[in-house]
């Protein structure tokens, strides 16, 4: 995974000097500067790369596939925690309270009936919405 470029072209997309990125995502700027100009295979700190993620205001999923490297459904998973996390956070106070009132709505209402009913995709997993 060299993920390095794509780092490096997410700051320049927003005008940011290195400087500037390692500052708002609480990272050493000699941290990012080799992470930018990392020879490929070196490895990555999975929480700086949050943080990096979360400063620049992308996905990691989108870095990641900017990079060509296709998350496993766990990684996915954790994709979009994070990115409800993300999400969350920016929502006001009155908002986050409609939502968990929705979200305990559609947990009352208990598994959708395809799932109760072991719909399958084409490859043989339950079917999702």
């Amino acid at each position: 995974m060299h993920i390095g470029p794509i780092i490096r072209s997410l700051r320049e997309e927003r005008g940011w000097t290195q400087s500037e990125l390692a500052q708002r995502a609480d990272v050493e700027q000699s941290y990012l500067s080799c992470l930018e100009t990392t020879i490929r295979g070196k490895r990555v700190d999975g929480y700086a790369l949050a943080r990096l993620a979360l400063a620049l205001d992308v996905d990691l999923e989108e870095i990641f596939l900017r990079a060509g490297v296709y998350p496993t459904d766990d990684l996915q998973g954790e994709l979009r925690v994070k990115k409800l996390q993300r999400l969350w956070r920016r929502l006001p106070a009155e908002r986050q309270e409609v939502l968990m009132v929705i979200g305990e709505a559609l947990l009352s209402l208990g598994a959708p009936a395809q799932a109760q009913a072991g719909v399958e995709d084409s490859a043989g997993r339950p079917e999702r919405y």
